[in-house]
């Protein structure tokens, strides 16, 4: 993801958030995990403030802090959430889809012959998306205390 789209000039905070979202994507469950999440959480929190806070530039930040839906704003919840998925679907699992891909064409020879054919993409890509998914699991957050098949969950 480039500055245009979230706004990061400076490398090493992409790096950074790289490697948060890479204990995400995962699977894993230990503190080092949740503290990616809450990482992750207030790093685009700070983006779309900073977005709301400036001028519109036509990016999509600053076209999601400014968006309606069913005619309503987008609420700061909503915003900090769609903005989370992008940077985790754009960091995260598409390095993991290229690399599933990769792998299966390592393991199975006869399928080089079929990535060689324009008509790939249509025929077998879907098909290897669906069959080895990069998206496992989807993290949740309480955002009140509630009780989940006999367990109490508390926001954080």
């Amino acid at each position: 993801m480039g500055r245009f789209v979230l706004g990061i000039e400076d490398s090493d905070a992409l790096t950074e958030l790289q490697s948060r979202v890479l204990v995400i994507s995962g699977e894993n469950t230990s503190e080092e995990a949740v503290e990616a999440w809450r990482f992750l959480r207030e790093y685009v929190t700070a983006i779309t403030a900073a977005a709301r806070n400036r001028p519109a530039d036509g990016g999509l930040v600053s076209a999601l802090v400014r968006g309606r839906v069913a005619g309503r704003p987008v609420t700061k919840q909503e915003q900090v959430g769609t903005l989370m998925i992008i940077v985790l679907g754009g960091l995260g699992t598409t390095a993991d889809a290229i690399s599933t891909i990769v792998v299966r064409l390592t393991d199975d020879p006869a399928l080089e012959a079929r990535l060689r054919d324009p008509a790939w993409v249509d025929r077998d890509l879907n098909e290897l998306f669906r069959h080895d998914s990069p998206v496992q699991w989807v993290g949740r957050t309480v955002t009140r205390p509630v009780e989940l098949s006999g367990v109490p969950l508390r926001p954080w």
